[in-house]
């Protein structure tokens, strides 16, 4: 948490004033430190395409503010808590954990391959990792099922089949064989491989929100218009 203060000789002023003034002066400042912080909240909001890639609405919807008032003279610019767990790393950097998931912690995390269609934010698609896996069990049910038959007609025992020709298969997320790295896997003509989605341990992340830079920049640009607006209007109402 930060604080940003915009300092001002409110002592100073408000001497000038008269009683009446004065009055409304508490009134105006609580309000005019809200419109400072909503227009913070609008303005860092509208940045978030410039800063990310195709931000989803998910993400569009991050930053919230909470109002001052007047015996609580502060405003607060934040992010919501479940966008927070996966914003932070873009703040101050470091490494993000499939723990830090945001819905719910899982073995690792899943990132689209690029043969894998995604949606219009670059993500992978909503239920695309659950309808492969089951096109991937059910490949790998079937392949069983030929082992079984073969190995009856023959009498004998015959070698495993191999899962990988059936389009569509599954790695865990430790890797198997040759493949090190755990996912969805597609053939593709030339016995060539391909990820869909892939599975990693973490990801790695450079600062590049700048969240407290952005807030403050809008909170000082935002306050003297509001404050001017709402005392004016304090007083205007007051008679």
């Amino acid at each position: 948490m930060f604080t940003i203060s915009i300092k001002h000789d409110f002592d100073r002023f408000a001497a000038t004033l008269d009683r009446l003034q004065r009055e409304q002066l508490p009134f105006a400042v609580a309000r005019a430190l809200t419109d400072t912080a909503r227009a913070a909240q609008q303005q860092v909001t509208a940045d978030l395409p410039a800063i990310f890639d195709r931000p989803n609405p998910f993400t569009m919807r991050s930053l919230t503010f909470v109002a001052a008032r007047k015996d609580r003279m502060f405003a607060v610019v934040t992010v919501r808590d479940i966008q927070g767990k996966y914003l932070l790393p873009e703040e101050v950097g470091g490494e993000r954990t499939p723990a830090m998931a945001t819905r719910r912690p899982g073995r690792a995390l899943t990132e689209p391959g690029p043969q894998l269609h995604r949606d219009q934010y670059g993500g992978i698609p909503i239920g695309t990792v659950r309808r492969l896996m089951r096109q991937a069990k059910a490949a790998a049910e079937r392949a069983t099922q030929e082992r079984h038959t073969a190995k009856r007609a023959a009498g004998r025992k015959v070698r495993e089949v191999d899962t990988r020709d059936r389009g569509v298969f599954y790695v865990g997320p430790q890797g198997h064989g040759h493949l090190k790295l755990g996912g969805i896997y597609q053939r593709l003509p030339g016995h060539r491989l391909t990820h869909l989605v892939a599975f990693a341990a973490a990801a790695h992340y450079h600062p590049r929100f700048h969240f407290r830079e952005r807030v403050e920049a809008a909170c000082v640009k935002a306050f003297l218009p509001a404050m001017e607006r709402r005392f004016a209007e304090a007083i205007a109402t007051a008679r």
